[in-house]
């Protein structure tokens, strides 16, 4: 998405949540555009418009694009813990739904 396209992103997220501190300085709008920039800018706002029908708190980065991934790939499901850990510590798999 553009750094326009962006900022529209940014204003919708401020106005579903106007009591939170969101993107208070130049410096966490770079980081949130960095994270979020490669982003189609319809998925992601599609992403975002149920992430808003369905949280009562900010979204997150990692929620906004877990939420594009099930878009793009909806066959993938995240699972939590399940079947033990990986490796690296990580307690997040991907299962692939057949």
């Amino acid at each position: 998405m553009t750094a326009e396209q962006f900022d529209i992103i940014r204003a919708i997220i401020k106005s579903a949540y106007p009591s939170f501190n969101i993107m208070p300085d130049k410096y966490s709008i770079k980081l949130w555009y960095t994270m979020l920039g490669d982003l189609d800018y319809s998925l992601c706002e599609t992403a975002l418009q149920e992430l808003i029908a369905t949280h009562t708190y900010p979204p997150q980065i990692s929620e906004i694009r877990a939420k594009c991934a099930e878009y793009t790939a909806p066959q993938l499901k995240r699972r939590r813990g399940g079947l033990g850990r990986c490796p690296e510590g990580d307690s997040e798999i991907w299962v692939l739904q057949i």
